[in-house]
């Protein structure tokens, strides 16, 4: 985990360029259509960008990489991970404590992906193959793009259910020298939170600001 340091000009430096990259990567290319709610999609499905919905959709990347689907109507895997999740809320009397809900699904996150190592899952996808979220999920293992869409998965099926008062998204950007990152954003009433299992931090985007060693988690309209 490569070390970095906050600050006001550090954190000015992230480049919200993942969207662009990842459209002309795949311009031209067979896979890509329109649905008719006009959203961007690959093979069908509705590619994951900041402020979409994240059920039912895939997640591509900037470079070529795996392509993570997440569809908890077709994943099992993913299914039943909700359901476990929101009867441990319900059995520690959560609901109603929205911070204890999200503070539980970053321990959640890492408790089922512990492993921070892919290569042998991704190691033949090197051109936007196909792997249910859920894969990574049963085998313990994933990266930011991985631990971190699992976590705005679970929040934003909460906040779908009226468990969680909050708006969810996948945000990503980059930052020179130390690469590109992606982590689940909530946007509660008392302000913006982030969950990052995969660099282990979970707290408001003004904590983040903060504290050594964080990522820089502020779109440009936050400052």
């Amino acid at each position: 985990m490569t070390e970095i340091s906050a600050g006001a000009e550090f954190l000015r430096l992230n480049i919200w360029n993942r969207t662009d990259l990842l459209k002309a990567r795949l311009e031209g290319r067979p896979e890509l259509s329109y649905d008719e709610k006009q959203r961007l999609c690959f093979l069908g499905i509705p590619i994951i960008f900041r402020d979409t919905p994240i059920n039912g959709g895939i997640s591509l990347g900037g470079n070529t990489r795996e392509a993570v689907t997440v569809d908890d109507s077709h994943d099992q895997v993913l299914a039943s991970c909700l359901c476990e999740f929101t009867l441990n809320l319900f059995n520690a009397g959560l609901f109603g404590h929205e911070l204890a809900i999200i503070e539980q699904i970053f321990y959640y996150v890492l408790e089922k992906m512990p492993s921070d190592n892919v290569q042998t899952i991704v190691k033949d996808c090197a051109n936007d193959e196909i792997i249910p979220l859920g894969v990574f999920i049963e085998a313990h293992s994933g990266e930011c793009r991985h631990k971190n869409l699992f976590a705005a998965y679970l929040a934003e099926q909460l906040s779908v259910n009226s468990l969680l008062d909050a708006s969810v998204s996948f945000d990503r950007n980059h930052i020179p020298i130390y690469g590109a990152h992606g982590w689940a954003r909530i946007t509660l009433r008392g302000g913006v939170y982030i969950l990052d299992p995969m660099r282990r931090f979970h707290g408001f985007l003004s904590q983040a600001e903060l504290i050594e060693n964080s990522w820089a988690y502020g779109r440009p309209e936050d400052y």
